[in-house]
C-alpha cells in the first residue's frame, strides 16, 4: 500500500498533467483496490468513472469503412445545398429590388413645388400653409396642455399642503402658549396660608 503522502503527490502531478503512464497505472491500481484512505474517496469515484469510460469500445471495427463511405457519398448533398443557396440568393435579390422600389415610391414627392411670381397668390399660399401648421401644432399641443394643467393642479394642492403645515405649526405654538397659561394659572391658584392661628 502506498503512503497517503505519495498518493497525494502523484494526484497533484496527475491533475497538472505531469504524470507518465506508469505513474497513472500506479494511481489507477491504488484506487481500484479496497484499502483506499477515506480522504481519497472522491478521487476513487473519479478514477472508477474514468475506468468505465475507457472500458467502453468507442470505435467499432467498421468505423473507417463507414467514414470513407460518408466522405465519398457527399456529392448529392452538395447539389441540394448549392440549390438551396442559389434559391435563397434569388429570393434575397428579389427582396432587395422590392425594398428599393417601395422606398423610392415612399420618398418621391407627390407635389412639385416651385416659385410663384404673383404676390397675392404667394401670400394666400403662405397663409394657408401657416394656417395648416398652426392647426396641426394646436392638435399636438392639446395633450401637453392637459398634462400641464394636471401638473398645475398638483402643484396648487402641494402649496395648500404647505400652507396647512404652516398653520399647524402656528396651532402648535398656540398649544404651547395655552399650556404655559395653564401652568401660570395653576401657580396663581395655589397660595399658602402663612397666618398662624
Amino acid at each position: 500500500m502506498k503512503s497517503d503522502k505519495k498518493i497525494r503527490e502523484l494526484l497533484n502531478r496527475f491533475y497538472t498533467g505531469e504524470t507518465d503512464i506508469a505513474e497513472e497505472k500506479v494511481l489507477s491500481g491504488y484506487f481500484k483496490g479496497k484499502n483506499v484512505a477515506e480522504s481519497f474517496i472522491i478521487e476513487q469515484l473519479q478514477f472508477e468513472s474514468m475506468r468505465q469510460l475507457y472500458a467502453k469500445e468507442i470505435l467499432t471495427s467498421g468505423f473507417d469503412k463507414r467514414l470513407f463511405e460518408k466522405i465519398n457519398n457527399t456529392s448529392p448533398q452538395k447539389k441540394t445545398i448549392s440549390l438551396k443557396f442559389a434559391l435563397s440568393g434569388i429570393a434575397a435579390g428579389l427582396l432587395m429590388l422590392l425594398s428599393v422600389w417601395i422606398t423610392a415610391d415612399l420618398f418621391s414627392p407627390r407635389q412639385v413645388y416651385g416659385t410663384v411670381t404673383n404676390p397675392t397668390l404667394a401670400f394666400t399660399e403662405t397663409k394657408n400653409a401657416l394656417q395648416n401648421v398652426s392647426e396641426n401644432l394646436n392638435k399636438a399641443l392639446k395633450p401637453a396642455k392637459k398634462a400641464t394643467d394636471e401638473l398645475n393642479k398638483s402643484l396648487k394642492k402641494a402649496s395648500e399642503i404647505k400652507q396647512l403645515n404652516q398653520t399647524l405649526k402656528k396651532i402648535q405654538k398656540l398649544k404651547e402658549i395655552e399650556h404655559a397659561r395653564r401652568l401660570i394659572q395653576s401657580i396663581n391658584s395655589v397660595y399658602i396660608n402663612l397666618e398662624l392661628k
